[in-house]
């Protein structure tokens, strides 16, 4: 469908943020990877072994309707080292860094990204992210030391970690909304652990199996077929993973640094924290058995591999996977499976018994039986709206790496499951947001299989309460509560019904702050964050409960509550002092606008005390600090000519006085 049918491609990265036929992302393995909620594909990162094992950290976003590829952050540089900014606090600035070796990532309820750990050039990471697509804005929610800080089964801390994690994709979004991990690779080896980020604590939390890291790890304990406290995958690096409709998460194989790769098939449910071994050979390097494609009537069933990150769960819960590396040389497969969870089945559907196979690749954008990736290991993969199978890049034995997007479209006479269930076949609809703010407004798509001709939209609470168009723009919720939302589609056989209950979640404006005066010092009533303005703009840094007002004006405080709602309140305030101050002190800055070079004077009152000399950009980011300088003096150079262009603030303070005198420099 798109990229290169040669290994190593650099990409095609055009111009950020604009869609274009000709985009395509570098050749890369293993990197992250993320559905947003209107269904188009993401990746970030990944490595590359024909620049040398170079890492990338750029973000690109797919549309499989457009077949059009968009980078939309980072750069396009490698091996680019990460940006924390403040914990928890979001920036324009802040970046993840080039990383790949197949870290952890999730999509929230809320449709927001986050990812964890993963290797690069500076070493394996132990570090968690999120990221913001209505602002296009990264946070670090925790940086963390290597080894993993278990603590107490089922209780967070503020101190508990995973600790470093690469080399799993084991990472599901529970029903209760949080994040899960499993196992993985870090500083004393592979895991055989369970984790949950809990959201609203903000605590990482040992939730199931070991916690011990000594080597040769934990041996898998297989159990009957049933749920038991006792059964356990063992230590492992995971990569084949699922989670179905009732909740429940799901491994294959995997293998681990001690040269040992499975053939199992696991089942764990999150409620009562229990794995079950759902099938599969119990030894290290099976072949599998390949009896007969599209032929369920043969005892089928995948070999042991590794490094088989690309799997899909399909809309009628049947796990489909295919490639990876299997046996002790890491030979390179590109067999695609179904197993079929009723029916307890797998079906080989297509691809190769044997190893280290050549693409197929036809005529770009025209589907043939003949069409077939070539064998690989961390390809990455997706599902769309139209039960469609995708999967891109990866690497082969060579090692080459690849940047080639594949459409798989799944054929029920060779699987004989069906695996296309949108609501009855049907009906399908997204939206920009699901969770908003009183009083906002948001956009319905419609992802409907059935070609409709016309649509109704019925929305509860929403206003307008419905609509006749395909995809309706600019509907607003005025009053907070959950609502549901209904599409009837027809076409020439009829109409269909779907409804969403409760699919729209709307807060309530949080109340009106108070900011209480004191001499200059400003203090809003309590929020979850705050932003203070100056005549109706964001002071740079100024996210606290407090400020100090250093000039008068109108001075409105920004507070969000715990859902990410705003309301705001202004006031005048009349400073006094500063003026009157730099008008004794004859404090002057010359030249002002400079080119980086310039000269703060003052008078001799000022004699009495040591000055200190602050310089901050308009993120409020220090970028030029000295202290201890002797008031006597009567003036001090300072040189910033190392400084990019634009407009910055000097803060002048002594015992006796605090000033800040806006700066431009030009060059």
């Amino acid at each position: 469908m798109n990229g290169s049918n040669s290994y190593g491609s650099p990409g095609t990265w055009g111009t950020q943020g604009v869609p274009d036929t000709l985009n395509s992302p570098p050749a890369v393995y293993s990197a992250f990877l993320f559905t947003d909620k209107t269904g188009n594909f993401w990746l970030f990162g990944g490595a590359q072994y024909n620049l040398g094992n170079k890492f990338y950290g750029a973000f690109w976003k797919y549309n499989p309707d457009a077949n059009t590829w968009t980078w939309m952050n980072g750069t396009s540089l490698t091996d680019q080292p990460a940006v924390y900014g403040v914990i928890g606090i979001p920036s324009p600035t802040n970046y993840p860094g080039s990383r790949g070796f197949a870290g952890l990532s999730w999509v929230d309820t809320s449709g927001n990204f986050w990812l964890y750990g993963g290797g690069s050039l500076y070493g394996d990471i132990a570090d968690f992210w999120k990221y913001d697509l209505t602002t296009n804005e990264w946070t670090c929610f925790g940086s963390y030391s290597s080894f993993p800080v278990y603590g107490t089964k089922g209780v967070g801390t503020a101190s508990t970690n995973p600790g470093i994690r690469t080399e799993t994709c084991a990472a599901w979004t529970g029903d209760d909304g949080n994040l899960w991990l499993y196992g993985g690779q870090g500083a004393g080896g592979s895991y055989a652990d369970m984790w949950k980020y809990d959201l609203s604590s903000g605590y990482w939390i040992w939730m199931q199996g070991s916690d011990s890291i000594a080597l040769p790890g934990v041996s898998p304990v297989y159990g009957n077929g049933s749920f038991n406290s006792m059964n356990t995958p063992g230590t492992r690096n995971t990569y084949n993973h699922w989670k179905d409709a009732a909740g429940t998460f799901w491994i294959y194989g995997g293998g681990n640094p001690y040269f040992k790769i499975f053939a199992d098939l696991w089942q764990f449910d999150p409620a009562t924290l229990q794995w079950a071994w759902k099938g599969g050979d119990t030894t290290a390097f099976y072949a599998g058995s390949f009896q007969m494609q599209c032929d369920t009537s043969q005892i089928n069933f995948p070999r042991s591999v590794t490094e088989n990150r690309a799997s899909w769960m399909d809309q009628a819960g049947n796990l489909w996977r295919m490639g990876g590396a299997t046996n002790s040389v890491y030979a390179m497969t590109n067999d695609l499976w179904l197993y079929n969870r009723a029916a307890d089945k797998w079906v080989w559907v297509s691809g190769s018994s044997g190893t280290n196979q050549a693409g197929m690749y036809g005529t770009k954008g025209v589907p043939n039986p003949a069409n077939h990736p070539g064998a690989r290991m961390g390809a990455l993969n997706w599902v769309d709206y139209n039960c469609n199978l995708w999967y891109f890049g990866g690497r082969n034995q060579a090692p080459h790496d690849f940047n080639d997007m594949w459409r798989y479209i799944p054929d029920t006479a060779c699987t004989h499951f069906d695996y296309c269930t949108v609501n009855s076949g049907s009906v399908a609809f997204s939206s920009t947001d699901t969770d908003i703010c009183q009083k906002f407004c948001i956009d319905f798509f419609d992802l409907s299989a059935n070609n409709p001709t016309s649509w109704l939209w019925i929305f509860d609470g929403g206003t307008p309460s419905t609509s006749v168009d395909p995809n309706p723009t600019n509907i607003c919720y005025n009053n907070p509560g959950t609502y549901d939302v209904t599409l009837i589609t027809t076409n020439a056989n009829g109409s269909d019904t779907f409804t969403l209950s409760n699919y729209i979640t709307v807060f309530s404006t949080p109340p009106l702050p108070t900011i209480t005066v004191n001499g200059n010092i400003l203090t809003s009533s309590y929020a979850s964050s705050y932003q203070w303005q100056f005549n109706s703009a964001d002071i740079p840094g100024a996210t606290n409960q407090t400020y100090t007002a250093t000039q008068s004006g109108f001075y409105t405080v920004v507070i969000t509550d715990e859902n990410g709602c705003v309301s705001s309140i202004t006031v005048f305030v009349e400073v006094t002092g500063i003026d009157e101050a730099e008008n004794e002190y004859a404090i002057s800055i010359t030249p002002n606008p400079s080119n980086g070079k310039f000269t703060v004077a003052w008078s001799a009152a000022l004699a009495s005390s040591e000055i200190s000399f602050e310089v901050i950009n308009t993120l409020g980011q220090r970028v030029f600090y000295l202290e201890g300088i002797s008031s006597s003096d009567g003036k001090q150079e300072i040189d910033l000519s190392a400084t990019v262009a634009g407009v910055y603030f000097l803060r002048i303070q002594s015992e006796n006085i605090f000033l800040k005198k806006k700066i431009i420099i030009s060059k």
